[in-house]
C-alpha cells in the first residue's frame, strides 16, 4: 500500500508527537 504524502506527514506528525519535540520544530520553524 503505497501511502500518500499526507498519510506520511500524519504519521510522522503521531510518532513525534512529543511535547519537546514539537517545540524545537515549531521554534526552529519560526527562526
Amino acid at each position: 500500500m503505497a501511502a500518500t504524502v499526507v498519510d506520511s506527514m500524519v504519521m510522522f506528525m503521531r510518532i513525534f508527537t512529543n511535547g519537546p519535540i514539537l517545540n524545537f520544530l515549531l521554534i526552529s520553524k519560526k527562526k
